[in-house]
């Protein structure tokens, strides 16, 4: 009866508790709190390194004072390897922590430059890792089971070894696990531990234990190998196909010829990943940074043809599109409508891709009396929908001329100038090679002939105007980060390309199309930079918003003067330069997939943007004129409206082959023109602007009696 009897005990009784490892006497040491048994090794932890202020309150070590921006960190001066990290953490009313291992700083800012990061935030244990500090998501997290309760602790324990990361998180009461995670992970192998604070500037919440196992005097790695991140791809000999599982079958997206030998491509997960080894798949190389290319079956099947011809010009809609792709549809325009089209190279990129622009007016290869106006796109080389909206007026402007009464109107009554994608370096790495960072350009941080995803400048943040004059929070002085302004002032090819044509051109209005926010953008969208008293680029703007529908996203277009602090932008710089009514156009989603599905809607509700711009430049109020001197020469000269006059140091001039002047006006009345050059009298003259057209006016400076 012995054994029944225990058998039925065992089915009421609940089940053992799981613990953690046993603290171990001779192996850890307590950097932070009370030891958790008696005879532990408390190591003095006073050396540690801070950004931000903490203390100890209470029982726990807590951030009382945030670093000037960014995070605020409390790192032990103490060296980890393989081994074990324990946190005793107390859970305040915000969580906005991070325990940080295998950690290193950044010499020049003091933030984190590589590391892995463990966080409980939003009920989710979560993993990441620090490269060039900025942090990356491993992929990895799990919901905690329980709510987080404010004043509860929770108890989280990494074990390392070697590459193998392994968290789990105990209830600090019970000491049962909570979350479990682990990740396969090379890019830190040695560092410091420590404490982060987030943004958000958690005071409440606490560590009142950190204790390490293992702890060595060995600097960190210098070098980051590639392999954070959820992705993978993994190309192998496209004849050991049928070795994966089935499901994993349906993810090879591609084979391709390499070398004389048939690769296949699988999209996958380090899961994935790892069962395709098992399966007695060898890779020939695994990507962890992934191109856009293989989860876009409509680009990856247009790939290396040429643009699909019409009746009426070309197909434009079939596909996203490279860089190659789109110099083949603007040389292809450029040929079959050689009387109103005059195609410009106007630099290349870093790799020696040639930046297209193309011109469309009347007669393309003159310089007219005309107003100049630009349309561009892609300063974000990733953003491969703002391409589209550029394409799309292209194609409107040459297969509608002589067919519609108002594209015929503004490419007779204009010099419009289009630039469908200005990042083309970054641009074909995003198609091709990796979609990290798709906001930089193809600058060789590094100097080693390897421009990888870490590499490159945000062209948007890369202007000479007020460039880096917000410190770290509009752009980054950090290389690495992927809003890094780049090592000096308009240093770009790219940037030094538009800026020569805008010079040139001097555009009295222009629309920079991105993706994703749904907002129209008036400068100055650096918040150091002060607009006219009257600002008509604000009034062009909302009366461009009025008329547009609603978007494929829900949403109607809003006029704003920045989603966030940037300097350096191309908007601030055109406007600032030359008083262009700089617009910037957000468009209401980036890159949706299928193209098929999605593009024509986005594209179509964004058209009347520059639709309604053209017809407000050739509508006005506008006023225009040359200024001379008295021999008819053109003269550089400042030409205010007082009414619109800016306010911030700015010196808006006439063009320079020509002393043509241009500008747009908020509204009609009586203005008070003033024109003035070194060397010359000031003309000052009255105007009374009508609601519709150009008030045209010629001025000839006079050289002071003497």
């Amino acid at each position: 009866m012995l054994v029944p009897l225990v058998a039925l005990l065992a089915l009421q009784l609940p089940p053992p508790a799981q613990s953690f490892p046993a603290f171990d006497l001779a192996w850890e040491r307590v950097l932070v709190g009370a030891p958790p048994v008696v005879g532990a090794v408390v190591e003095d932890a006073g050396a540690a390194t801070t950004r931000g202020r903490f203390a100890v309150e209470g029982d726990a070590l807590r951030m009382v004072e945030p670093a000037p921006w960014g995070e605020s960190l409390w790192l032990s001066p103490r060296m980890l390897d393989d081994g074990v990290v324990r946190a005793r953490m107390q859970v305040g009313a915000a969580v906005d922590c991070t325990l940080v291992a295998r950690a290193a700083l950044d010499e020049g800012s003091g933030e984190l430059a590589s590391g892995i990061g463990v966080s409980v935030e939003k009920g989710k244990l979560r993993l990441m890792r620090w490269e060039h500090a900025v942090p990356r998501f491993l992929g990895a997290e799990q919901p905690l089971e329980g709510a987080l309760v404010p004043g509860s602790t929770l108890e989280l324990v990494v074990v390392l070894a070697g590459p193998v990361v392994s968290v789990t998180v105990y209830d600090g009461a019970t000491l049962l696990p909570r979350a479990r995670l682990a990740v396969h992970e090379r890019g830190s192998l040695a560092g410091r531990v420590g404490w982060r604070v987030g943004k958000v500037h958690d005071r409440t919440s606490g560590l009142s234990l950190l204790s390490v196992g293992k702890s060595v005097d060995a600097p960190p790695l210098a070098a980051h190998d590639a392999g954070a991140g959820a992705e993978r791809l993994v190309v192998f000999p496209a004849d050991q196909r049928a070795r994966l599982p089935w499901d994993l079958r349906d993810r090879v997206v591609a084979e391709e010829d390499e070398g004389g030998r048939a690769l296949a491509f699988l999209v996958t997960d380090p899961l994935g990943q790892e069962r395709a080894l098992r399966a007695g798949i060898a890779p020939v190389r695994v990507k962890t940074q992934m191109p856009w290319k293989y989860l876009d079956p409509a680009l990856y099947a247009r790939l290396g043809k040429a643009p699909t011809r019409t009746a009426a010009g070309f197909k434009i809609d079939e596909s996203y599109k490279d860089a190659a792709m789109v110099e083949a549809l603007l040389k292809g325009y450029a040929e079959r409508f050689p009387d109103i089209t005059y195609l410009l190279e106007i630099g290349r990129g870093h790799d020696g891709r040639p930046l297209w622009a193309l011109k469309i007016s009347d007669h393309a290869r003159a310089e007219e009396d005309e107003s100049a106006v630009l349309l561009d796109g892609a300063h974000h080389g990733g953003e491969l929908m703002s391409t589209e909206f550029v394409l799309d007026a292209i194609q409107q402007l040459l297969e509608r001329y002589r067919k519609d009464a108002r594209v015929t109107a503004w490419v007779d009554g204009l010099e419009i100038w289009c630039v469908p994608l200005v990042n083309v370096d970054g641009n074909a790495r995003y198609v091709h090679a990796t979609r990290d960072y798709d906001r930089k350009n193809g600058r060789d941080l590094e100097g080693d002939g390897d421009v990888d995803g870490w590499d490159g400048v945000d062209l948007y943040r890369n202007y000479p105007v007020r460039w880096g004059g917000l410190g770290e929070v509009g752009s980054r002085s950090n290389p690495f980060h992927y809003r890094y302004r780049g090592p000096s002032a308009g240093s770009e090819p790219e940037v030094q390309a538009m800026m020569r044509l805008a010079e040139r051109e001097r555009f009295v209005a222009s629309i920079d199309f991105h993706t994703n926010a749904t907002k129209i953008l008036v400068p100055y969208t650096d918040p150091s930079l002060a607009n006219p008293k009257n600002n008509e680029a604000w009034t062009v703007a909302e009366e461009i918003a009025a008329k547009l529908p609603v978007q494929v996203n829900g949403q109607r277009y809003t006029v704003a003067r920045n989603l966030y602090p940037v300097d350096g932008t191309a908007q601030d710089w055109l406007r600032f330069s030359h008083g262009t009514v700089a617009l910037l156009v957000e468009g209401p989603t980036n890159n949706p997939l299928p193209y098929g599905k999605t593009r024509t809607p986005a594209v179509l509700g964004t058209r009347p943007t520059w639709q309604h711009l053209f017809e407000r430049v050739r509508g006005g109020p506008t006023v225009s004129g040359f200024v001379k001197d008295e021999r008819g020469a053109p003269i550089v000269a400042e030409v205010i409206i007082d009414e619109h006059a800016p306010v911030g140091g700015e010196r808006w001039t006439t063009r320079a082959r020509d002393g043509r002047f241009a500008r747009l006006l908020g509204a009609p009345g009586r203005y008070t023109l003033r024109v003035r050059a070194e060397g010359f009298a000031e003309v000052v003259r009255q105007l009374d602007v009508p609601v519709a057209g150009t008030v045209r006016v010629d001025v000839e400076l006079q050289r002071p009696m003497r």
